[in-house]
């Protein structure tokens, strides 16, 4: 295998007989191209031929001259490159001059500013002075207009604190009035309300004094009722006349026989009273209702004893 045919990327391993060809480092290769390691990076392998044989650790790229001469020679300018860089060399020498007049006239320019701006500075100033003075004129008349308008608003106000100060004691008068009439309500209230709690116990006693005196009144009925002589049958009234005119004839002498007659008749009217029902006497009958009224009376006090009780009863 000859040179030409060796491939871009050559694995050295030291005894091959095109090994010392390769004596160009990095270094001294980017030096005859003019490039960076990033641009000898990028072309080694591509448009470069490089060998790489190991040293130490590191394996390291190496290069023949015959190659780099070769890259120069395939990279050189043409002819309109060449003229492009004589026009850069115009354009650069012309740039050069052209700089050189435009320091030349900025180190003029700061002589030519200072006469202007001492100028402009002086009228400014002038100016200035003349606009200030008629602030601290203006200033001074609003300085007055505003002493004037706060010793006016200082009345106002002063007017306007007393006013609300005598129609604050006004009001605080009149709250403690209400406030006195809102105890003196309150009181009432209270009062008012044990009246009424009073009233009502009093009405659940009147109540109930009624109720016992109702029950006392039919109990005293009952036993009125009780003590009083039952009403007899005609029958038992009958018997009762017969043995009482028994009672009589036992009593009397015999009277002198009569005729069958009288005995007859007499008979008749033994026989007539004895079926005929007598009534109760008028001194029985005093006496019941007499008891009667002093039972009632006496009741009715009792009940009305308990009610005036219960009605003074605080």
């Amino acid at each position: 295998m000859t040179i030409s045919d060796l491939p871009l990327v050559v694995w050295l391993r030291g005894d091959e007989d095109y090994c010392g060809d390769f004596s160009l480092d990095a270094d001294a290769v980017m030096t005859q191209l003019g490039i960076k390691r990033s641009r000898l990076t990028q072309i080694s392998g591509r448009e470069l031929r490089v060998g790489r044989i190991r040293r130490g650790r590191y394996i390291s790229p190496v290069y023949r001259q015959e190659d780099v001469e070769a890259y120069l020679a395939w990279t050189r300018a043409t002819a309109s490159q060449q003229k492009s860089a004589s026009l850069v060399s115009e354009a650069t020498a012309e740039l050069v001059e052209h700089s050189e007049r435009l320091s030349d006239y900025l180190q003029s320019i700061p002589d030519q500013l200072t006469t202007l701006l001492r100028a402009d500075i002086n009228d400014a100033t002038l100016q200035l002075t003349v606009e200030l003075r008629r602030v601290l004129g203006h200033a001074d008349q609003v300085a007055d207009q505003h002493r004037a308008v706060s010793l006016g608003v200082e009345d106002r106000l002063r007017s306007l604190i007393t006013g609300q100060t005598e129609l604050n004691a006004a009001l605080l008068l009149q709250i403690q009035r209400q406030a006195v009439h809102l105890e003196s309500l309150q009181k009432q209230i209270t009062e008012l309300a044990g009246l009424v709690r009073i009233t009502r116990q009093e009405g659940h006693d009147a109540v109930a004094s009624r109720s016992t005196f109702e029950l006392e009144l039919l109990s005293r009925l009952d036993q009125l009722k009780n003590a009083l002589p039952k009403a007899k049958t005609e029958r038992q009234l009958g018997r009762a006349d017969s043995r009482r005119v028994k009672a009589v004839a036992k009593r009397t002498p015999a009277p002198v026989a009569k005729t069958d007659t009288h005995t007859a008749k007499k008979r008749t009217l033994v026989g007539a009273q004895s079926t005929k029902p007598r009534s109760l006497s008028k001194r029985i009958k005093a006496k019941i209702d007499s008891s009667m009224d002093k039972s009632l009376v006496s009741s009715t006090t009792a009940s009305s004893a308990c009610l005036s009780g219960a009605v003074s009863r605080p």
